[in-house]
């Protein structure tokens, strides 16, 4: 089986070919934001090159073809989305408006901030319809008042998709269904997104967030799903496009245009994914991901290798009922664009350059310093070595707008001022290390990093550093690894429905909507065509009656009855006092279990990492040259060596400072740490602690 992942970030489209014989094949290409099919054939025509093949020739081999896609979390950043009509029960119009009470960050408790309108009010349609908590029918669904809602919000609004939110739906259906089947009978060229299909739980302003936002992400994310699979048809690929969830899964096409709002945030989830592979195969148990793409920072914690997924997630502003994969992000990557503010004090991010006009140093157009470009001005990226050549890196023009965007306004010569973006880049990133980590009750010199991403394999190392962390295993694959990491997931579904069920209740119902759910589940699999084996996990979301939060906590019963459930409410009083501390568990109070959660995999074949043997070389042989420049950890101008990636061979060792320059990205190795290359070709780096860590740990500090 050959298989092919394509990653497509804010700067760089990157691709991963791993061929029958288990090679790993690497290409990278600018992301071409008007038409992301160019940079997926780029990409994969850079791996074409490498093999010394035409690129029909390769693409026709491809039997497993895998894509991550940031155009659906495009369309909610960018507040660009489709013309959306939304129908719901009347009276609760204003629900996507009221949206608990936004505050954003302000001591204010009386103050409201608005949040970004995905849905005008002259484009919200109340009608005359109610169901009851139970599901039964209050008041019966006016047909003749939905048909001239959605006559007004086609023809007078220009409504392209409409989004049903009624009230109590999840529980009953029948009145949403009934509104597609009326759009249809009219022949209207308008698509419908069903909140009772799409998020069938309680609390309808959750539950109305994503069937709007799936509706508002529809077109363009099928627009883009069509061209892709249309493109790439073309170039000799007939592989089944599949697609990258923010879950950790993938699915195929059919479910992606039916649920487009699965994809956002789906990026960071494969490198996550592809972290986790690699502890497995390494026997590494507690690792942290960490992720410097072109526009952001994306931090992950798997303790003993377990994937976090976090439930009831928040997309931008926006609060959603919606499980993802908890990577945590801020606005600092590569293309991050370093500015002046109104204090004259120096900031980096959150804004980008992207790729369009992407860095100054690139030369497509960029007026504005950015992390690169500050890195280039440095030393610590070689402008004659940058992605093999295939893209020009101008030193001096990065120079020039550092000076005089930075220098002019505040001072200081060019090297102190790169010097600072980086620090500060640096700095803000090891926060959100911490914040990962620390503030979630996590030691970091209990964990290795995995490092990844254009820019992880520079700075990922002074930023495990100076939070603790002691290790860092940067694959041979970094500056792919999301692409790489496409092909260590499964085939998923996951499935929600809301059924309150107070313990000990009536266990063979809640039995009965697991095996519904696990049934919907495999359906699911066998419509996009897969045929192979099958994993159930089941879990619940559950809270001591009167509690308004629940916590999700994962269930390992084959079956649901009366021993199960006592076990059940063991676990969950042990689990919460876990979280919260001894004694917090509500003694003699019921607990409920609010949602039912099945999630259904449909394992797929992994690939197979090549171990080589093991050598005692001495790295001197792969020393491409001494250049100087500034050492990073020292702040100051020295001589550093340079060594060639594709030359250093497994039980090769050396000591930073040093940088490791490949084709695709280059490893900085800080001063007073060991770098080993294991027999996987990983470079892997035993760090010392940066002295500000040090003397915490010692009691000290400033």
């Amino acid at each position: 089986m050959t298989r092919l992942g394509v990653d497509i970030g804010g700067t760089h489209t990157d691709a991963i070919l791993v061929d029958d014989g288990g090679t790993i094949w690497r290409g990278k290409a600018l992301t071409t934001h008007e038409d992301y099919s160019q940079g997926i054939l780029a990409s994969a025509e850079h791996i074409a090159q490498r093999m010394g093949r035409e690129l029909p020739q390769v693409l026709a081999d491809v039997t497993h073809f895998v894509n991550g896609t940031t155009v659906a979390t495009n369309v909610v950043a960018e507040l660009h989305g489709a013309n959306v009509g939304l129908l719901t029960t009347r009276g609760f119009e204003y629900t996507l408006f009221i949206a608990r009470m936004p505050r954003g960050k302000t001591l204010d408790l009386h103050r409201q901030l608005p949040l970004p309108e995905l849905v005008p009010m002259q484009r919200v349609r109340g009608v005359a319809e109610r169901l009851d908590r139970a599901g039964a029918v209050v008041v019966p669904l006016d047909e003749d008042e939905v048909r001239a809602a959605i006559t007004d919000l086609a023809d007078n609004h220009g409504v392209t998709e409409i989004a049903v939110c009624f009230l109590w739906s999840f529980l009953n259906p029948a009145h949403e269904q009934r509104v597609r089947q009326l759009v249809e009978e009219m022949g209207l060229a308008v698509q419908t997104t069903l909140s009772a299909e799409l998020m069938p739980v309680v609390r309808e302003y959750e539950r109305f967030v994503p069937t709007v936002l799936n509706s508002y992400v529809g077109p363009r994310t099928r627009t883009y799903l069509d061209t892709i699979s249309s493109r790439t048809s073309a170039a000799r690929l007939d592989a089944d496009l599949l697609v990258m969830n923010a879950r950790g899964g993938f699915t195929g096409v059919g479910e992606a245009r039916e649920r487009p709002v699965n994809l956002i945030g789906s990026g960071p989830a494969a490198g996550v994914m592809g972290a986790r592979f690699f502890g497995q195969t390494l026997g590494i148990d507690n690792i942290v991901c960490a992720d410097v793409g072109g526009t952001s920072f994306d931090v992950a914690t798997l303790p003993n290798l377990k994937a976090p997924v976090v439930h009831r997630i928040s997309i931008g502003p926006f609060a959603t009922a919606m499980s993802a994969m908890g990577v945590d992000s801020i606005g600092t990557g590569g293309g991050s664009i370093a500015w002046i503010d109104a204090r004259g004090a120096l900031n980096v991010g959150p804004r980008s350059a992207g790729s369009e006009p992407g860095p100054a140093c690139y030369r497509r157009g960029g007026e504005q310093p950015t992390v690169t470009d500050a890195l280039v001005a440095l030393g610590l990226i070689q402008p004659d070595r940058y992605l093999g050549g295939r893209v020009t890196i101008d030193r001096e023009r990065a120079e020039e707008v550092i000076a005089r965007r930075l220098c002019d306004a505040i001072g200081g010569t060019v090297t102190q001022r790169a010097a600072d973006v980086i620090r500060i880049a640096l700095t803000q990133c090891a926060g959100q290390l911490a914040l990962s980590t620390v503030e979630k009750g996590y030691d970091p010199r209990e964990f290795a990093m995995f490092v990844y991403g254009g820019l992880g394999s520079i700075l990922c190392p002074l930023i495990a550093q100076d939070v603790g962390v002691a290790r860092a295993v940067i694959p041979e694959s970094a500056a792919q690894f999301s692409a790489f990491g496409l092909l260590t997931v499964d085939r998923q579904v996951e499935l929600t429905v809301t059924r309150p069920w107070i313990l000990p209740g009536d266990p063979a119902a809640v039995e009965r909507s697991f095996a519904e759910l696990e049934a919907q589940g495999r359906a699911a699999l066998q419509k996009e065509g897969f045929s192979g084996d099958v994993h159930v996990e089941r879990s619940g979301d559950f809270s001591f009656l009167g509690q308004h939060s629940e916590l999700h906590m994962e269930l390992p019963f084959e079956t649901i009855d009366a021993t199960a459930t006592e076990a059940i409410a063991e676990r969950f009083s042990a689990y919460y006092e876990e979280l919260h501390g001894p004694g917090t568990a509500w003694t003699g109070v019921p607990i409920q279990m609010v949602n039912t959660r099945v999630k259904v995999s449909g394992a797929i074949d992994k690939p197979t990492l090549r171990a080589l043997p093991e050598g005692d070389a001495d790295a001197s042989s792969a020393l491409l040259q001494r250049r100087e420049m500034y050492v990073l950890g020292r702040d100051e101008i020295g001589e550093v060596p340079l060594f060639d990636w594709a030359a250093l061979e497994p039980g090769m060792r050396l000591d930073g400072p040093a940088l490791i320059v490949g084709e695709d990205t280059t490893a900085y190795v800080p001063p007073d740490t060991r770098l080993h290359v294991d027999v996987y070709r990983n470079l892997i780096l035993d760090l010392v602690a940066a002295p500000s860590v040090a003397a915490a740990r010692n009691g000290g500090g400033a």
